[in-house]
């Protein structure tokens, strides 16, 4: 997301309550799972419709990370490289290398 669009994410996520807007961020997301699941059952324009939810999931997301004070953003990128280094340590282990063969995943 561009920094113009995080600005723009952080306004809305001002103007709204928390509760309304994680209403909004629940509802979005099960609009996204519809939309994986039409992407597996190969329905008509499942691309499109799997494209427009995620966007709007991602926008969501965007202004709940808005909200966090500075603690809350540390935790969160600190779980974010967590996740991605288990993550990337799973790609390596089926790949039949180590972890350490790419300096620990970048993290």
């Amino acid at each position: 997301m561009t920094k113009s669009q995080k600005e723009v994410c952080k306004k809305i996520a001002e103007h709204y309550s928390a509760s309304v807007r994680l209403g909004v961020l629940q509802e979005e997301a099960a609009e996204l799972i519809v939309a994986v699941s039409k992407i597996y059952r190969e329905a008509p324009d499942a691309a499109a419709r799997f494209i427009d939810a995620l966007a709007d999931v991602s926008i969501m997301v965007q202004e709940q990370i808005s909200r966090m004070d500075e603690d809350e953003h540390v935790d969160f990128q600190k779980k974010i490289n967590e996740k991605l280094a288990k993550r990337m340590a799973i790609v390596i282990s089926e790949q039949g290398g180590s972890v350490h063969d790419d300096g620990g995943a970048g993290l």
